[in-house]
């Protein structure tokens, strides 16, 4: 079976789903997120998809941090200016 393609009927409410999936919003902000979600079928769709990854980093957060600050991207040696090596110096 295909996926079948929603478009969020709230967009702005849609982009605070990866917040709300690790558990990120209170009060207000979580409150309007559900809101949202009861009527909204491409949410609905896009957090069961990624309910199980979501869970995963929840449970393993301290984990993953720790392991992302372990890895060395390079970044000590970037130039200063970002990726343009062009770029004037401040």
């Amino acid at each position: 079976m295909a996926d079948q393609r929603f478009d969020c009927v709230s967009p702005h409410l849609g982009s605070v789903m990866l917040a709300y999936g690790l558990g990120n919003l209170n009060g207000l902000d979580q409150e309007q997120f559900e809101e949202h979600l009861l009527v909204c079928p491409a949410c609905q769709h896009e957090l069961n998809r990624a309910g199980p990854i979501l869970r995963h980093v929840c449970e393993h957060r301290e984990e993953i941090l720790h392991e992302a600050h372990a890895v060395d991207f390079g970044l000590a040696s970037m130039n200063p200016n970002g990726l343009d090596p062009n770029a004037p110096s401040s």
